[in-house]
């Protein structure tokens, strides 16, 4: 089975999750967001499903987060 899988260059990805620059970085650095894919010695893309599961995984944590907020009586 042939699967195709969008590629998105940084603009695109910074785009997508409202990210600056350096945070993107360092995420990637850190393991936090996905590798690029290496299309060429000097070019790198993201994979479409790699930024959106990192899109839902914050807005989970998010959610978690103002649940926990809201059971310890704090305002959101």
């Amino acid at each position: 089975m042939h699967h195709e899988e969008t590629l998105l260059r940084k603009p695109d990805v910074l785009a997508m999750t409202g990210l600056k620059r350096s945070t993107f970085h360092s995420l990637v650095k850190r393991g936090e967001f996905a590798a690029p894919v290496e299309l060429t010695a000097r070019t790198r893309a993201w994979r479409l499903s790699d930024c959106r599961s990192f899109i839902q995984s914050r807005q989970k944590h998010s959610e978690q987060s103002e649940s926990a907020g809201r059971r310890r009586g704090s305002a959101v």
